[in-house]
């Protein structure tokens, strides 16, 4: 009786073990870091902001876009969208053009996703002059 009982919770005991290594890891939420423009940065009218930084995903990332952002109420000023689908890291270099005829203070807005739709933005404040 006690060798059933042994072999019986050596059973599950094995089972157990076998069910939680199958068990998927958590993926975390993309990490995405703005190198440039840095906070308080001038842009004036015509120039371009540079936009420059990183994205990545433990997975694979799906989505990326790149803005320009009115601070007060968040309305879109421009934005580009990067091809990032299935990639695990993106370098994002690019230059969005900037025309005012008033002084603004916007964001530099960085969004990634990941197919778990997991959303990650990072942004800074510059100001775009006339």
């Amino acid at each position: 009786m006690k060798f059933k009982t042994s072999i019986t919770i050596a059973i599950l005991f094995l089972v157990f073990i076998g069910v939680q290594s199958c068990k998927k890891t958590e993926n975390g939420a993309p990490v995405v870091n703005i190198i440039e423009p840095e906070i308080g940065d001038t842009v004036y009218s015509g120039s371009d902001v540079h936009f420059h930084g990183t994205a990545s995903d433990d997975d694979a990332l799906h989505e990326g876009k790149l803005q320009l952002l009115r601070a007060s109420d968040d309305s879109l000023i421009t934005q580009l969208s990067v091809s990032v689908h299935g990639k695990k890291s993106y370098t994002f270099h690019e230059h969005l053009t900037v025309q005012t005829n008033v002084a603004i203070l916007a964001k530099a807005k960085a969004t990634f996703s990941d197919h778990d739709d997991a959303i990650t933005s990072k942004e800074v404040l510059i100001q775009l002059m006339p």
